[in-house]
């Protein structure tokens, strides 16, 4: 179960939170000047947990500070499509199968098919010419390919 931010986690954070926000205006993207993800998402403590510091995703941090808690089972989406964002204008509740349809919508998740299939086992051409031997009238039981 992934972690929750608390009102509590995010207000403790809050004053390191609007260090690191780079707040632009009219609109713009307010872009996290600290630490990041390997995909790009901003990251800050939000308290200790078991003795460790607890890292959270600074977007999730932003919407909790200005919105409120996330529900359980929702995520925080981005408008923008900019992973370092923290404008609280930016961001919206869903699901993760809503994340996985605006990525599709907005051109950012391909769509794997043939060889290119994580799962692929054979490429185009290899398909095609089982297709070809299958079709003929009178396929060889022992055809190498």
């Amino acid at each position: 179960m992934p972690f929750t931010i608390t009102s509590e986690a995010a207000s403790a954070a809050s004053s390191r939170f609007w260090a690191k926000a780079q707040i632009s205006a009219g609109g713009e993207c307010w872009l996290w000047q600290a630490a990041t993800n390997r995909d790009g998402y901003g990251v800050i403590g939000t308290g200790k947990y078991n003795g460790k510091e607890r890292m959270s995703l600074a977007h999730r941090v932003s919407y909790v500070l200005h919105h409120g808690e996330i529900p359980e089972g929702l995520i925080v989406r981005h408008t923008c499509d900019t992973p370092a964002c923290v404008n609280p204008a930016h961001l919206l509740l869903g699901t993760a199968a809503d994340n996985v349809a605006d990525k599709i919508r907005r051109g950012r998740q391909p769509i794997l098919v043939g060889e290119r299939a994580p799962g692929a086992r054979l490429s185009e051409d290899q398909a095609r010419r089982i297709i070809e031997i299958l079709c003929q009238p009178n396929p060889p039981s022992n055809t190498r390919i």
